[in-house]
């Protein structure tokens, strides 16, 4: 029998160009929402052409209290 990893939920996802987790909200992709990514969120906020990392959690492209509601 094989043995099988289970996955945590808030694993990582590369993609040429895109990093994100799948814990919403978790900017700094350590596995947790707290506030250090609330830090990420505020030092970007209203920023244009941001990315996950930078507190775009809705892929919007930009910044701001919609990324901050999730």
């Amino acid at each position: 029998m094989k043995k099988t990893r289970r996955m945590a939920y808030s694993r990582r996802i590369r993609e040429p160009g895109f990093m994100r987790s799948d814990l919403p909200g978790d900017a700094n992709l350590d596995g947790s929402v707290d506030a250090s990514d609330f830090n990420v969120w505020n030092s970007n906020r209203f920023r244009p052409d941001a990315g996950w990392c930078s507190g775009d959690f809705t892929s919007d492209g930009a910044v701001d209290v919609g990324d901050f509601n999730i």
